[in-house]
């Protein structure tokens, strides 16, 4: 060991604790549900009218839209199922576009609709009343959040802890599984 040497050693300790931390985060992080949603939601308050099969309509809001689908505000008084055969009518200026839809989420307050787009000028009627809006991106900047360089080491550690004690628990449970089964064959 020589003594010149103290800041390699002092790099490479660093080096191997931000290493440690960062296979935690990632053991955390292969925990983790699945995200079962097909494209990113963009929150947005538009006028809406939901076509019943039955010939009734609804006046209503969009919650948000995404490339694939659409949530609109519960329409009170209306008697909606899931997996129901709708129409969504979306506004571009006074012009109003219908879509095809079925309803895969249903609450008291909310329904989520996919959209099934029988050609490809009715998609791009759909991006026409949906993203590229005048308003649509107007304010992006506003809703930027500030970066927290601390706040995200932070989060990064709490993870990584969160992914050792995910890990221990499982190399508990197999190594109890494996002890178990050897002494079990061994007394056999």
């Amino acid at each position: 060991w020589n003594s010149f040497e103290y800041g390699v050693v002092l790099m490479n300790m660093l080096w191997t604790i931000y290493n440690v931390i960062i296979t935690g985060a990632a053991f955390a992080v292969s925990n983790e549900a699945r995200q079962l949603r097909k494209a990113h939601r963009v929150p947005a308050c538009l006028n809406a009218v939901l076509y019943l099969p039955n010939g009734k309509s609804w006046a209503t809001e969009t919650l948000d839209f995404s490339a694939t689908g659409l949530s609109l505000k519960f329409p009170h008084g209306a008697n909606i199922d899931k997996d129901l055969l709708v129409s969504v009518g979306l506004f571009r200026g006074d012009q109003e576009f219908a879509f095809p839809a079925h309803v895969v989420f249903i609450n008291d307050q909310r329904i989520s609709l996919s959209l099934a787009f029988p050609t490809l000028s009715s998609e791009a009627n759909y991006i026409r009343c949906t993203f590229s809006r005048a308003d649509a991106w107007a304010d992006w900047l506003n809703v930027l959040i500030v970066d927290k360089p601390l706040s995200s080491l932070k989060e990064v550690l709490v993870q990584s802890m969160k992914g050792y004690r995910i890990l221990s628990t499982f190399l508990y449970h197999s190594i109890s599984d494996v002890v178990r089964h050897k002494t079990s064959t061994f007394r056999a």
